[in-house]
């Protein structure tokens, strides 16, 4: 929406052609300009509102507000998705698969090394930020905190 509201013009108007005089304008002109400096605030908190919330937790649009507040010239904060997936399937020897498969106890067979827990990983996506701006990276950590979805997990990581 736009309210940029011209207020000085509007209280222009709505005096009388009558009283239209050049120093009755300047009086109204003068107990209106606090009104007017409230109005152009408004005005320009509503824009970086506005524009806050054109950006979501989608990728590009993390990446391009975070380039913008901490590394508009060089833009080298980048943000990596990470593949989570581990397909693992998992059989008893009897079954004859020749997967992998972990055997019970009783079948005494030698145990297979699935995983290890340093292994799994983690974070869902990391923020990648340059050496120089490590000193705003509480800054950073709040901004993708405020955006991100409920639930994802991310790190911080220097380049």
């Amino acid at each position: 929406m736009n309210y940029n509201i011209n207020i000085s013009t509007m209280c222009e108007m709505l005096i009388p052609r009558v009283l239209r005089k050049p120093r009755i304008k300047a009086f109204i002109k003068s107990i209106i300009a606090p009104i007017q400096t409230l109005n152009d605030q408004f005005n320009t908190w509503s824009l970086s509102v506005r524009r806050k919330l054109s950006y979501n937790s989608q990728v590009i649009y993390l990446e391009k507000l975070l380039n913008d507040i901490f590394d508009n010239t060089s833009r080298r904060i980048y943000v990596q998705t990470t593949n989570q997936s581990i397909d693992l399937e998992l059989y008893n020897t009897e079954e004859g698969i020749v997967k992998q498969y972990i055997s019970n106890a009783s079948e005494s067979s030698e145990s297979i090394y699935i995983f290890n827990n340093d292994e799994v990983i983690s974070y869902d996506f990391i923020v990648y930020i340059p050496l120089d701006i490590i000193t705003q990276s509480t800054r950073v950590s709040g901004f993708v905190n405020s955006l991100k979805l409920a639930g994802i997990r991310f790190e911080i990581q220097i380049i």
